[in-house]
């Protein structure tokens, strides 16, 4: 994974995809379709996600994206530099501190 410039995935039926966040973790750019939980781990910041339409369009959907980032070397390297804070985005420390966040709200508006 490490040698890698994107990560391509192609799986539309995916619970928590670990996988694509190992790749995050890895600072490997992600291809995906815009579904599931790859759908809210990636951004535009970290990777590029497909519509998921027919099999035939998503098929050229990606092949186009693909095309792109081959071709723009540049966009995956700024990907791969922004893997790190979308790391601590998606961190369950920072899960965590957000719960903590929200508790703190909601006891606050309730003493109003």
């Amino acid at each position: 994974m490490q040698e890698s410039d994107l990560f391509f995935f192609t799986s539309v039926a995916e619970g928590t995809p670990h996988v694509v966040l190992e790749a995050i973790g890895n600072n490997l750019p992600v291809l995906c379709f815009d579904t599931c939980g790859q759908g809210d781990s990636v951004n535009e910041k970290v990777g590029v996600k497909v519509k998921l339409t027919t099999t035939k369009q998503s098929v050229e959907d990606f092949a186009q994206e693909l095309n792109y980032l081959y071709a723009h070397k540049d966009v995956l390297h700024t990907m791969a530099l922004n893997c790190r804070s979308r790391q601590q985005e998606l961190s369950w420390d920072n899960k965590a501190q957000r719960m903590v966040e929200l508790y703190h709200e909601s006891i606050a508006s309730q003493k109003r």
